[in-house]
């Protein structure tokens, strides 16, 4: 019997591993590839989902970038401890303009305008 290298510790995973290892003892190796490869994509997807946080309270990080007069503010939203999104924000400011400031403004802008507002804005 080949040698699957994905193992799932998942109760779904665990099921579709059964699977792909009753079709592989029965010859259909075509099936059980086709199954390993599906969950290897959905695994690395998950994969590229994940961050580490120690504590599973949903936040939203702000970072800042700037170069001259541009401003680029990156804002990621972790809910529950998983990364569900990101918003990438340009514009144009006074290249005087201190970082406090930007921040301030932005802070204001967006959630003044949101109505779920995370525990912690880090």
């Amino acid at each position: 019997m080949p040698n699957f290298e994905y193992r799932a510790t998942d109760p779904a995973g665990k099921l579709i591993n059964g699977i792909m290892e009753a079709e592989a003892e029965q010859l259909h190796f075509e099936e059980a590839a086709r199954l390993r490869d599906r969950m290897w994509k959905v695994h690395k997807v998950l994969e590229r989902q994940r961050i580490t946080t120690t504590d599973l309270t949903d936040q939203d990080v702000v970072a800042l970038a700037r170069e001259g007069s541009w401003a680029d503010l990156q804002l990621l939203f972790v809910r529950g401890g998983m990364l569900v999104g990101r918003k990438d924000l340009f514009w144009q400011e006074d290249a005087g303009t201190a970082e406090a400031e930007i921040y301030r403004s932005f802070l204001q802008q967006f959630y003044g305008t949101e109505v779920l507002i995370p525990s912690t804005i880090l």
